[in-house]
């Protein structure tokens, strides 16, 4: 869902339900009224901007290179010599991985990332699970990731979907 619909929701509910809040503070015998409904407002402003950015941000995506995206289908992959992939699904439920200019299409069970963030196709079939979950490695001990499992940070930083 959208997140900025979520917001104006939250917006419209504090709209209606302040005014009834303060009217009751205001009927109430008591000292400190102004007080009281200064605190209430700026709970209300924290708590929406709070979970605002909380709303927001979690719908963002980044790619390697630290790029923003509103779509985890929208990321962009790239490889070491420079290709950029995004991923797609193309039918009967398969997934692959298609360059930018259309040219090069890799299926996606056998794309990895490695520990750079570069996108690597095992070809040949050669990736083997490692000990650690989520691991694979190639015949010399390089360590990859699946790359569907993968999301970045905002500064390129790699995620796997263990949280590590």
């Amino acid at each position: 869902m959208n997140p900025y619909i979520i917001i104006g929701v939250m917006v419209v509910i504090d709209l209606i339900t302040l005014p009834i809040i303060i009217k009751k503070i205001l009927k109430k015998d008591g000292k400190n009224k102004g007080i009281k409904i200064a605190v209430l407002i700026a709970a209300f402003v924290i708590v929406e901007a709070v979970c605002s950015f909380f709303c927001i941000e979690s719908n963002v995506f980044f790619d390697r290179e630290g790029n923003q995206y509103k779509s985890a289908e929208s990321i962009v992959y790239y490889d070491r010599e420079g290709v950029s992939y995004t991923l797609r699904e193309t039918g009967m439920a398969r997934k692959h991985f298609v360059s930018t200019d259309g040219r090069i299409m890799r299926i996606a069970e056998r794309a990895y990332v490695d520990k750079d963030g570069y996108l690597v196709f095992d070809l040949k079939n050669e990736f083997k699970s490692a000990e650690k979950e989520g691991v694979y490695k190639d015949a010399d001990g390089n360590e990859y990731y699946k790359a569907e499992d993968v999301s970045w940070k905002r500064n390129g930083e790699i995620q796997t979907g263990n949280g590590k």
